[in-house]
């Protein structure tokens, strides 16, 4: 086995921990080649110094975990391997609902000042959710000579998506862009699938197979696209444009009408 291609940072939904995406993390793991960090981070608003899932320091302090030595990821690692792990440079950063939120934070504030925009190579989304505006500041930052690929696989436009409040802020941030696509008959958690929980499968909806296998298709596609340039062909397309990924259909976004983003910083919901 060769080395690892790269790191992606795989963030959980609000309310929900690592668990919930081992699936995901092992299906990327297997699929790409690459090594998965999958953290647990409190959804607590109230948590010391604004350090929660959709927090501005949090998101931060993600970015800042990519700098330099690294030597808080090389020690997670090496903790969990047992000893000494190689850790390449370039990185890819994906979350799911308020973890998308999180990652597309912390990619822009890799553009600041000491940040590690150079080794950023992507971000790629599971229904992330705009909370306060983040979303649109960041994708702004991340424009010029640090523009990097930020793609979403949506679902439909529900109250646990804020109505596509994500989805929206990236088509306004880079109306002429591919930047994903929507799965029809989706739910806001697909990317969990069988991680589920019942709570969240209740106030959600229960993913469909098919649609749970679209999703680790089409994150391993972009990641690897990312990281190597190699792709299977699902990095492009026009906007409505039906794409078939095994028994699923993506619609390339916009799926439907324009939506303008909101700019209402309290427009998230318990799942987003």
């Amino acid at each position: 086995m060769g080395r690892p291609i790269g790191i992606v940072w795989l963030q959980h939904a609000f309310f929900q921990t690592k668990d919930n995406l081992v699936a995901l993390a092992k299906s990327i793991a297997v699929n790409t080649g690459a090594i998965v960090v999958a953290p647990t981070i409190t959804s607590n608003p109230l948590a010391t110094g604004g350090c929660w899932i959709n927090g501005a320091p949090m998101a931060s302090a993600v970015a800042d975990l990519f700098v330099a030595g690294r030597s808080a990821l090389q020690m997670s690692a090496d903790a969990a391997r047992g000893g000494p792990v190689w850790l390449p440079r370039p990185f890819v950063l994906s979350g799911n609902s308020a973890g998308g939120n999180l990652v597309t934070g912390a990619a822009g504030d890799t553009t600041l000042p000491g940040g590690d925009i150079v080794d950023l190579r992507g971000v790629v989304l599971y229904d992330a959710v705009d909370y306060g505006t983040s979303m649109q500041k960041a994708l702004a930052q991340l424009s010029g000579i640090d523009d990097r690929p930020v793609l979403q696989i949506a679902s439909p436009p529900n109250p646990c998506n804020a109505f596509g409040s994500g989805t929206a802020a990236l088509l306004s941030a880079r109306p002429d862009q591919f930047v994903g696509v929507e799965l029809v008959n989706g739910t806001h958690l697909d990317a969990e699938g069988p991680n589920i929980g019942p709570l969240a499968e209740a106030v959600c909806g229960q993913p469909q197979t098919v649609n749970v296998e679209a999703v680790r298709v089409l994150a391993a596609d972009w990641i690897t696209n990312a990281l190597t340039g190699s792709s299977l062909g699902i990095v492009s397309g026009s906007p409505g444009e039906a794409i078939s990924v095994g028994g699923a259909t993506a619609i390339v976004l916009p799926a439907g009408p324009p939506r303008e983003p909101s700019t209402d910083g309290d427009a998230w919901l318990p799942l987003g």
